[in-house]
């Protein structure tokens, strides 16, 4: 009886992980920072990627956000660089300042993105298939995946277009 039941317990926790990995899925984001792109100032506390045509906060939010409402408002409402256009990035753009390869933990480029942390940061991105979610990238590792809006603790990094007017 005790076999029959760990055997149990072991076919449904397979069942539950395999669950998990179709409804979160998780992968490698495939996109590098162009190591040749000129980055330059774009404003007090932002730098600017040409390749992208977008300016960046240099340094993330002080303190996570509480969820992703809170994470939205906080780039909505930023001003900074002179600037108040700031939005949460899109799932490409911020993979797109993602270091494939990167020889540290941590997989974006510390020297034009400060206080960057080893957490998942929030994008604008919302997951179609599951109301209430949108994606997110975590920079100890470079994957992405989804979270539910209401997950805690988030990190975001805002992004502004850079138009010249």
């Amino acid at each position: 009886m005790k076999i029959k039941n760990i055997l149990v317990s072991i076919f449904v926790m397979v069942i539950a992980v395999i669950i998990l990995v179709v409804v979160f899925p998780q992968e490698k984001t495939g996109s590098a920072v162009n190591e040749n792109s000129k980055t330059k100032d774009c404003g007090q506390g932002t730098t600017f990627y040409q390749g992208e045509n977008l300016c960046w906060q240099k340094s993330t939010k002080s303190e996570p956000a509480k969820d992703w409402n809170n994470a939205n408002e906080y780039c909505n409402n930023l001003e900074l660089g002179n600037k108040e256009n700031w939005r949460l990035p899109t799932l490409e753009e911020l993979r797109s300042i993602v270091k494939e390869n990167a020889p540290e933990e941590i997989t974006i480029d510390e020297s034009f993105f400060t206080d960057t942390k080893l957490n998942y940061y929030w994008t604008s991105t919302e997951y179609l298939k599951t109301k209430g979610t949108h994606w997110y990238v975590y920079f100890k590792t470079g994957y992405d995946g989804i979270a539910q809006d209401f997950k805690e603790n988030y990190d975001v990094r805002c992004v502004r277009d850079n138009i010249l007017v």
